[in-house]
């Protein structure tokens, strides 16, 4: 059986600190630190959903 260690938010701010995490777009979610997908720019944004929506 593993343990899994669960971090955290003075545990997260101390390894943003170091710049451990630089460059990479990371939540920190119930303990554990999640490494989301890119933000899509607003105007991509809404691009995407005017087409999602004239396709429907």
């Amino acid at each position: 059986m593993k343990t899994l260690l669960k971090w955290t938010i003075d545990d997260y701010h101390k390894i943003i600190q170091s710049d451990i995490l630089t460059g990479r777009n990371c939540e920190l979610i119930d303990g554990e630190i999640i490494e989301m997908s890119p933000e899509l720019p607003n105007g991509i944004r809404i691009d995407l959903c005017n087409t999602i929506l004239l396709l429907k």
